[in-house]
């Protein structure tokens, strides 16, 4: 058997390693727990119901997309189409704060794939309170504009 070597000590490498990787594990669920302190959360978010209702006059020839947007000191936050049910409707989460919703309409050119530039707007400012409920109601009159009533 001249000429073959045993290698001795593998099982004591594995071991060290095992033993190395346990501790850094240990170690790491140390650091993470934080103690008993709860991890900061921001405040619950304000709920916004926003629909539409159409108020007299005529529709839009070729049809039209409602869409509101909502605003904070001037930046857009959202802006979102509004659902293509029988009455238009979408729901927005707000951090607390003062903002303003903006309702416009974009009818359609042609066909819905190319719209119109935004028309018949109106804004509204709300308040959003952390948990709070808004309901606001959009009331639409193709041509004319529009008018925003919240509560909440």
């Amino acid at each position: 058997m001249a000429g073959r070597r045993r290698i001795t000590g593998t099982v004591t490498d594995w071991t060290g390693i095992a033993a190395f990787a346990a501790a850094l594990f240990a170690v790491s669920l140390a650091a993470g727990c934080g103690g008993s302190e709860p991890s900061p959360r921001s405040a619950d978010p304000a709920t916004l119901h926003v629909r539409q209702q159409w108020v007299g006059g005529g529709l839009y020839v070729e049809g039209s997309y409602s869409y509101v947007r909502v605003e904070r000191d001037g930046d857009s936050v959202h802006e979102l189409r509004l659902s293509g049910e029988r009455i238009p409707r979408a729901t927005i989460h707000l951090d607390p704060g003062t903002y303003r919703l903006v309702s416009f309409q974009r009818p359609c050119d042609g066909n819905c794939s190319r719209l119109d530039p935004p028309t018949d707007r109106c804004s509204h400012e709300i308040e959003a309170t952390a948990g709070r409920r808004i309901e606001a109601t959009v009331r639409l009159t193709p041509g004319e504009g529009c008018t925003i009533d919240a509560d909440g």
